[in-house]
């Protein structure tokens, strides 16, 4: 080392601010990073839910026929027991006239 500590400090200058400087890239670096993967963090969330929402909706639409095809079958359950009861009436009128007439 030399003696005089002064000029040693004043050489030491320009690369101790070079180290600041890329200490500063660095941060500089590292918070671009953090916003990148926060971007990204926030577009998969919304791409999630719109995918969820999209879901519910289709499942929704799903339920609506299955509905739509009980009620159907439910307005049709009146007329078949009807034209069963016409029919049954009927032979069971012919067979009780049958009967008796055979008395």
């Amino acid at each position: 080392m030399k003696a005089n500590s002064a000029k040693d400090i004043t050489a030491d200058l320009p690369s101790y601010s070079r180290v600041i400087m890329n200490n500063k890239w660095i941060i500089v670096v590292v918070i671009l990073a953090i916003l990148v993967v926060g971007i990204v963090l926030v577009a998969m969330y919304y791409g999630t839910y719109n995918n969820l929402v999209s879901l519910e909706v289709s499942v929704d639409e799903k339920w609506a026929q299955v509905q739509q095809e009980l009620q159907r079958r439910y307005d049709l359950m009146p007329q078949n027991f009807t034209s069963t009861m016409k029919a049954l009436s009927s032979r069971t009128s012919r067979s009780l006239g049958a009967s008796g007439r055979l008395r």
